[in-house]
């Protein structure tokens, strides 16, 4: 399908913004907001981009999708209630370059009324992370050889696997093995 703009006119109004309408359009199809900086953009679907320079941000509407890369390779999107990164070729890499800092994933609430998830393709939850901090996983967890797993706040408990021999030690208290 091939779609052209016509500009018949450019209109300046108030503080010398500039609007330009398309053939026997009554709505503009690129306005710059002299006094706000600020460029809008009307595409024929009505889905309107902003971009505003003071602000510097991008405004899309809901369901507007933005789109990088050549072939729309990662796409980011709101369609009113939720947000949607996609990307659809190689790796989606969060890089944190700074030597001290963290790389944080912040919920809304401190309760379990928000999590965090990993899922697999079909959408089940194979780790969640509740807001309260209560953590659930579906699957094994493989340690290493020589990698431990370290129970309580002062290690308390300690598995390991050397790859011959397996020990657990109990550094508080009594350990009990219950087969009740």
């Amino acid at each position: 399908v091939n779609s052209y703009m016509y500009i018949n006119e450019v209109v300046q109004v108030n503080n010398y913004d500039l609007e330009f309408y398309g053939s026997s359009s009554t709505t503009y199809y690129w306005k710059w907001d002299a006094s706000a900086d600020k460029v809008t953009i009307n595409t024929p679907s009505s889905a309107t981009v902003g971009f505003d320079m003071l602000q510097g941000s991008i405004l899309v509407r809901d369901s507007g999708v933005i789109n990088l890369g050549t072939s729309s390779d990662l796409q980011m999107t709101h369609n009113g209630t939720n947000s949607v990164i996609t990307s659809a070729t190689g790796d989606l890499t969060i890089d944190n370059t700074n030597t001290t800092g963290s790389t944080i994933v912040q919920l809304g609430t401190d309760t379990s009324a928000t999590d965090f998830q990993v899922q697999n393709n079909s959408g089940t939850a194979i780790l969640t992370v509740a807001g309260d901090g209560t953590t659930t996983m579906t699957g094994n967890v493989a340690l290493l050889d020589n990698d431990q797993l370290i129970v309580g706040t002062g290690s308390d408990m300690i598995l390991v696997h050397n790859g011959t021999n397996t020990s657990i030690t109990s550094a508080t208290g009594d350990f009990t093995l219950d087969n009740t």
